[in-house]
C-alpha cells in the first residue's frame, strides 16, 4: 500500500487552515447553546402565569389610584361616616358599587371583617380601606360561580408602590371559602398585596388547602354582588392595569362594574 506524504510546504500551509476551522466549529457550537437557551427563556416567560391569575379549573390552585378623600354619608349622620372617629376602630366596611346590571345600576354591599380568621389580612384590607385605596377599582376579573376579582388600583403609581408591599400568609385557614367570602388573591406563599375576591359559588372549599385564607364576608347586599358584569369574563390583561390603570379599562372595557366609595361604618 502506497502511503501519500505532505511535504513540509503543504503541512506549514495547512495548519492556518486547521486552525481556522477548529475556531469556526467552536463558534457555532457556543452560539448555538446561547441562542437555545435565550428561546427557551423566552417561550417559559410566553408561558408563565400572571401575577395573582385567579385559575379557575377546581383540580388546580387560585393563584394572581387616585387617593381621594370621599364622604358616603351626611355630615350629620357621623355614625355611618366613614371618616368619622367614631368608626375608626371599626370591623366592619360598606362598599358602594356602580355600573351594575341590575336596574339602579348601584348597590351597596357591607363586610364584616374577621380578625379572628385572617388577622394579618384584616389589617391590610383595613389599612387600604382607610385610604380610600378602592375608589374607582375595578371588578376586572368575573368568572361566574365562582370568583368576582378586584383591587388593582386605578393609578399605575398608587399601584406600584403597593405592589411592593408585600403580607405573609394567615395560616392556617381557619375559616372555608364560600359564597360571601372576602379573600386575597396571590401568586403564591407569602404574596398578599392589595388584589381581593368574592366567592360567589356555594363552596370552594377546594381553596382552603392552598393557602387561601378568607378575612370577612359580605353580610348585607351579595345580590349587587351577583350583579356584578359578567360580560368580559377574563380579557382584563393584568399587567395593563398594572401600567396604564383605569385609563386602559374605560377604554377597551367600559362597562365594568366598579367600586364608587367605601368606608369603615359602625357595626
Amino acid at each position: 500500500m502506497t502511503t501519500v506524504r505532505m511535504t513540509k510546504k503543504e503541512q506549514r500551509c495547512s495548519r492556518p487552515k486547521f486552525i481556522l476551522i477548529t475556531l469556526a466549529a467552536i463558534f457555532l457550537l457556543v452560539y448555538g447553546v446561547t441562542l437555545f437557551q435565550s428561546d427557551g427563556d423566552r417561550l417559559h416567560t410566553a408561558h408563565a402565569p400572571q401575577p395573582n391569575q385567579l385559575r379557575t379549573n377546581t383540580n388546580q390552585a387560585v393563584v394572581d389610584t387616585t387617593v381621594s378623600t370621599v364622604d358616603n354619608a351626611s355630615a350629620n349622620d357621623k355614625n355611618n361616616d366613614p371618616n368619622s372617629d367614631i368608626n375608626k376602630d371599626s370591623n366592619t366596611v360598606e362598599l358602594n358599587l356602580a355600573n351594575l346590571t341590575n336596574d339602579a345600576t348601584t348597590g351597596r354591599i357591607i363586610i364584616q371583617l374577621h380578625p379572628e380568621w385572617a388577622p394579618k389580612g384584616v389589617a391590610r384590607f383595613l389599612e387600604l380601606t382607610d385610604i380610600n385605596f378602592w375608589q374607582d377599582c375595578r371588578f376586572f376579573r368575573v368568572v361566574p360561580d365562582f370568583i368576582v376579582q378586584f383591587g388593582i388600583n386605578g393609578d399605575p403609581k398608587v399601584s406600584a408602590e403597593w405592589r411592593r408591599k408585600v403580607i405573609t400568609d394567615d395560616s392556617p385557614v381557619v375559616e372555608t371559602n364560600r359564597r360571601g367570602t372576602l379573600v386575597f388573591a396571590t401568586s403564591g406563599k407569602d404574596t398578599r398585596t392589595t388584589q381581593m375576591f368574592i366567592n360567589t359559588k356555594k363552596s370552594n372549599a377546594f381553596l382552603d388547602k392552598q393557602g387561601f385564607a378568607p378575612i370577612g364576608e359580605v353580610i348585607e347586599g351579595m345580590e349587587f354582588v351577583d350583579a356584578i358584569y359578567q360580560g368580559y369574563g377574563e380579557k382584563p390583561s393584568q399587567g395593563k392595569i398594572q401600567k396604564e390603570g383605569n385609563k386602559y379599562l374605560k377604554k377597551k372595557f367600559p362597562l365594568l362594574s366598579y367600586i364608587s366609595s367605601g368606608g369603615r361604618v359602625a357595626a
